[in-house]
């Protein structure tokens, strides 16, 4: 081999390779599907682990700290993440590099007297807050992989074809948790569930069921018909980060549903003993 040559090849294989794009993700099921989609290429950045720290007054300066140094910051939306919506606001540059996945879906309306209409109304021309936490929905969650890869692949050209092949494999797997869990609840389709304040309709008006605010404890009796769901953990806060989080959080939800035992159905069960 000539001289020349093998000190060009020696040089290019000292040349460092071009870094992996620094992502952002806001909270943790948005942050298990980003994971999936760079699978082989690195890991995005977790900003907010709890309901606590995405409902804050303002982030702490680690955070702050990620949001600044973000190549791209992926977040839902400012009726829910209300800590980091204002550091964007007063952040220019960072707002730059900021994709904020509500302006790519329809979202739901958020429930009566729910706390995300306090902070989302003036961000609606039509003054209706909505629900941003859209990913509990596994169709939604399709279209937001659908949209978020071409933002990747223009960021990281080189990596461009394990991005396209991670969103095919991440986009059948949400197809079949659709099917799977559709089967699961095909039983409760058109309970009515009732939820608390701050509860979110999207699993529930998913699959077959009509989403309700919470009666009043009084009124508990009338609800023959209907399944009471107290808590849900929308976020996944106590499950392990990491692309398998957003299914362990579908499957929870469903979890809760099944256990519910609408009182129509657990009458029904005792009539027949």
């Amino acid at each position: 081999m000539p001289k020349r040559l093998l000190f060009v090849l020696l040089l290019l294989a000292a040349l460092p390779l071009q870094a992996a794009p620094r992502v952002v993700v806001s909270v943790p099921p948005l942050h298990s599907l980003v994971t999936a989609l760079m699978e082989g290429v690195a890991t995005p950045e977790l900003l907010l682990r709890s309901e606590s720290e995405a409902r804050a007054d303002q982030l702490t300066h680690a955070q702050m700290r990620l949001v600044l140094q973000a190549d791209l910051l992926l977040w839902s939306g400012p009726e829910y993440e209300t800590a980091l919506a204002a550091a964007l606001e007063q952040t220019p540059a960072a707002a730059r590099q900021a994709m904020m996945m509500a302006h790519h879906l329809p979202l739901l309306a958020a429930l009566p007297g729910s706390p995300l209409a306090i902070h989302g109304t003036h961000h609606h021309a039509d003054g209706i807050a909505r629900d941003p936490r859209f990913w509990l929905d596994p169709r939604l969650a399709a279209i937001a992989v659908h949209h978020l890869t071409p933002h990747l692949v223009r960021l990281d050209p080189d990596n461009t074809e394990r991005y396209l092949d991670n969103e095919i494999r991440l986009l059948a797997r949400l197809r079949q948790t659709e099917e799977e869990l559709r089967e699961r609840l095909a039983a409760l389709a058109g309970t009515t569930v009732y939820l608390k304040a701050d509860g979110a309709p999207y699993f529930y008006h998913r699959f077959g069921l009509e989403a309700a605010p919470a009666l009043q404890q009084a009124d508990l009796t009338g609800a023959a018909h209907g399944c009471m769901i107290r808590g849900s953990d929308v976020l996944g806060q106590h499950l392990r980060s990491g692309s398998e989080l957003y299914f362990r959080l579908l499957a929870r939800q469903a979890d809760d549903l099944l256990n519910c035992q609408p009182r129509h159905a657990a009458a029904t069960a005792t009539a027949t003993l």
